[in-house]
């Protein structure tokens, strides 16, 4: 079993992704711009030299970093069950209530954990 520390969510990130000579790269953008990419005659981002891929918004954590670290776990829509955790050596995944023997203990299930990569 694996104790995992929540954390709390935030609110989100807003990115562009641009592609330049093969390699992708994301820049942080305003929530008003990444919205008018929906609306009426959006206005499409650019950068010299490089090719607009795509947007997107990502979750945003109360950690150093922003981003769901390793050993943490948060619950972003409790009514949803949306949950990401990030296992010690492991990549971040996405368990469900169940996959925790005890959710209030940050306490995620061995069988859970072993699937993962």
């Amino acid at each position: 079993m694996a104790i995992l520390e929540r954390k709390n969510f935030i609110g989100y990130w807003y990115f562009h992704r641009f592609l330049k000579n093969g390699v992708e790269f994301d820049i942080e953008t305003t929530k008003a711009d990444y919205l008018q990419l929906g609306g009426k005659n959006p206005v499409n981002p650019t950068r010299v030299d490089s090719r607009w891929v795509c947007s997107f918004q990502s979750p945003k954590f109360d950690t150093p970093s922003g981003h769901i670290e390793e050993g943490t776990f948060c619950v972003i829509d409790e009514e949803g069950g949306n949950i990401i955790a990030k296992p010690k050596g492991k990549k971040a995944c996405n368990p469900s209530v169940s996959d925790f023997s005890d959710i209030s203990k940050g306490e995620l299930k061995d069988n859970y954990i072993n699937l993962l990569l």
